[in-house]
């Protein structure tokens, strides 16, 4: 049984958002030259890098040429997703089980 939660939690989340952001890169390049509509992949990576991928409106206003097509979308919100992982690795770095002094 693994001593620390915390890296247990950030492998799996890691795995997910991995997981999530390639299906979701696959559905958009499959899909950029068709008509109908495939936001489900869109919306679960959404749904999974909550909160930070709620800072994508705001990038998107401030650079406003760089992230009108899905892809640069994606791809930020993926950051956002990597950046949540490695700060759950932290933790679990800051969290470890410390050696017992003999």
């Amino acid at each position: 049984m693994m001593r620390n939660p915390f890296l247990l939690l950030a492998v799996l989340y890691t795995t997910l958002v991995i997981v999530v952001a390639a299906w979701t890169f696959c559905t958009d390049i499959a899909m950029a030259s068709s008509s109908t509509e495939h936001l489900l992949p869109d919306f679960t990576l959404m749904a999974v890098c909550l909160p930070s991928s709620l800072s994508l409106p705001a990038v998107a206003t401030a650079f406003p040429g760089h992230f009108d097509s899905e892809l640069p979308q994606v791809a930020w919100v993926t950051f956002c997703g990597l950046f949540q992982a490695g700060l759950l690795f932290l933790a679990s770095l800051l969290t470890r089980p410390r050696p017992r002094q003999r």
